[in-house]
């Protein structure tokens, strides 16, 4: 919140989803880049979860994830 806050990225260049993963309602391989912070720890059925981020992610994107092991 504070990076978006800032303006550190352009209006427009960026999406933000507050919504359960299977739901996010875009198309397949729309995506650069999945960041999440201490999400996939809350994460009840992880094989949808990660098969709708590959679904998002294009070819050539990635995900990253930050997980907290407590």
């Amino acid at each position: 919140d504070q990076i978006l806050a800032k303006g550190a990225y352009p209006e427009g260049e960026y999406q933000r989803f507050e919504v359960p993963i299977e739901k996010i309602p875009l198309p397949n391989a729309s995506v650069d880049v999945i960041v999440s912070a201490a999400v996939l720890e809350h994460i009840y059925d992880m094989v949808q979860a990660t098969s709708q981020m590959a679904r998002l992610t294009r070819r050539s994107g990635m995900n990253v994830h930050q997980v907290d092991f407590r």
